[in-house]
């Protein structure tokens, strides 16, 4: 076909003529993205986007040169643009990586703090009520632990009461 024929069916938007064009450069076109973008299917997007970029501009071109070497200087920009995408995406989930450890961090610190603290707090209790507190954080009924300290099951409970109320008193001078 001569180039003012395949001009003016290109520019009336003679599928025909896109797909000869198509056919002739789409794998020129994935091979020359895959160069940039180093993946088969994101190369065939690349080639794909580039030929909608053609098919709107259509009218605009006064030659078949004209229209491959836009083809190619799109392909070459749109790899482009996904390379900057990709390292954006790369920083940002690498910045919310940090962040996160941080935060992870600082929620280890805070939480061995607050342990810490609550083990110098039951330290300075009553020994009675340090002892049933510590059973008590065992897993030991109010019955057994009354059992092992040879006392009644109300002084224990009356024991850890008085235990958790200090705790409580002296977290809340903390804060």
């Amino acid at each position: 076909m001569e180039e003012t024929g395949f001009v003016k069916l290109l520019h009336e938007g003679d599928e025909v003529c896109f797909k000869g064009i198509y056919e002739r450069y789409f794998a020129a076109l994935c091979l020359y993205a895959r160069g940039f973008v180093e993946s088969e299917p994101v190369s065939a997007d690349i080639a794909q986007d580039a030929f909608v970029a053609l098919w709107r501009m259509r009218r605009n071109f006064p030659s078949e040169a004209a229209v491959r070497s836009f083809l190619y200087v799109t392909a070459r920009n749109l790899s482009l643009n996904h390379i900057k995408h990709e390292h954006v995406k790369s920083r940002r989930l690498g910045i919310m990586g940090r962040e996160m450890m941080e935060a992870g961090q600082a929620r280890r610190i805070i939480s061995a703090e607050v342990e810490r603290q609550l083990v110098d707090s039951m330290e300075q209790l009553p020994r009675e009520c340090r002892n049933v507190l510590k059973m008590s954080i065992e897993g030991k009924s109010y019955r057994e632990i009354g059992e092992i300290l040879d006392i009644a099951v109300s002084t224990v409970r009356n024991h850890r009461i008085r235990a958790v109320k200090l705790l409580k008193s002296r977290f809340c001078k903390i804060s």
